[in-house]
């Protein structure tokens, strides 16, 4: 299985953020909460039960390194103690190089985190700034060229484009410089402005944010910037090197897409532990409470602390499969998608087909009489593309962030 760990607290809101979170700098409250973590785990495992093997662990947040370091260390001790961890599996952790040191990133080494992911965003002192992230390049520098000295190559940056003060010149040597730091992997994602669900975004539009124009010229620039040096764009809005697992994975057409992000481990169950977390098992979709003091109080009755749960029909998991194949490949076999479904796919999907036409007319999706197609320039519009095969979507009542 695939387990999940939200870590919720931040010494600092950065205004971008959209993130479930809450700000302390009380870092002993780590502590109680890690408590909650092990014992949440143990109320699964008596469902789920206790022989499987964590094949990823994934710490998002919030800031993971919040914690103490000997609460992290029981938090792994304790999970080691319930699941088998295998020594090929991933263990990855988002940090944030402003709460770290040298020290404590060994500390994490030891435990058996063997991937990092850092919140760069952007590296202009304006942009950071202006987002109330204050960190310098040479913090990520420094604790990029540790981990290299000890001989850690999976690292992920995290860059956003959309972000008030980003020019094409700005976030062109922001590009440069992590290209020059040479990162595994790169998430390139666009900033979602959503201040009616996040109020503290509405800050940063007295700084006047890029319009749609704007945000294409950005994502162009260091599409062609990351390109030209090697790297392989995966799905719509990673990259990464040639050798990496996400890049052989889209190679053969097995990459796959959860709500962390793009992964290599299609078909394994997604355990989530903490507030706010999400989990996919079986033919269920599940979400903890958001706030921290309700989900203590359901741990602490032995309670599962879930606050909605949805069973996915035959419908969903067909769609679901449909989506996730052009999220991350770009296509999909209708002939192998019939003989798996024992359905006649166009006949299943006659309206679908008739939305597509004209995204086909505009050059994004080539259709064929067994498979669907999407063309490079379609990529970029791989959302809208997707949009077409959800049965759930009422674009005239539900609001979400801008999909380029």
């Amino acid at each position: 299985m695939s387990l999940y760990i939200h870590i919720p607290y931040c010494e600092r809101r950065c205004l971008f953020c959209g993130c479930h979170l809450f700000i302390s700098k009380d870092h002993h409250a780590g502590g109680p909460y890690v408590d909650r973590l092990l014992a949440e785990a143990e109320i699964i495992a008596k469902r789920v039960g206790r022989d499987h093997r964590v094949m990823q662990l994934a710490l998002g947040g919030g800031t993971p390194n919040f914690l103490l370091i000997e609460d992290m260390q029981r938090l792994i001790d304790g999970l080691r103690a319930i699941w088998e961890f295998p020594e090929e599996g991933e263990r990855s952790i988002e940090i944030d190089v402003r709460t770290t040191d040298n020290a404590y990133m060994d500390r994490l080494l030891d435990m058996g985190f063997n991937r990092v992911s850092f919140g760069v965003q952007d590296l202009h002192p304006d942009v950071v700034s202006r987002v109330r992230k204050h960190q310098s390049q040479e913090l990520v520098e420094a604790i990029v060229s540790h981990l290299l000295e000890r001989k850690i190559q999976a690292l992920n940056f995290d860059l956003i484009y959309g972000l008030p003060g980003q020019n094409p010149e700005r976030f062109g040597q922001t590009i440069d410089e992590t290209i020059r730091m040479r990162p595994s992997r790169i998430a390139l994602f666009g900033y979602a402005h959503v201040p009616w669900m996040k109020s503290h975004q509405k800050v940063l539009e007295r700084y006047g944010l890029p319009d749609e124009k704007e945000r294409v010229q950005l994502w162009g620039i260091a599409f062609e910037k990351f390109r030209d040096a090697g790297y392989v764009p995966i799905g719509m809005d990673h990259f990464a090197e040639p050798h990496d697992e996400l890049a052989q994975s889209q190679r053969v057409g097995r990459l796959n897409r959860n709500f962390m992000g793009y992964t290599t481990a299609r078909g394994l169950d997604l355990v989530g532990l903490g507030v706010s977390s999400i989990a996919s098992v079986g033919d269920v979709y599940v979400q903890n409470r958001k706030e921290i003091p309700p989900y203590m109080d359901d741990v602490d009755a032995g309670r599962l602390p879930w606050q909605k749960a949805l069973t996915l029909s035959t419908e969903d998991k067909m769609r679901r499969d449909l989506i996730i194949d052009l999220f991350s490949n770009f296509t999909l076999d209708a002939a192998a998608f019939e003989k798996t479904w024992n359905v006649d796919f166009w006949k299943a999907f006659a309206a679908e087909r008739e939305k597509l036409e004209p995204l086909a007319a505009d050059g994004l999706v080539n259709l064929g009489d067994t498979r669907i197609d999407v063309t490079p320039l379609g990529r970029f519009f791989i959302r809208n593309i997707c949009t077409v095969f959800d049965q759930y979507l009422d674009p005239t009542t539900q609001r979400f962030s801008k999909t380029v």
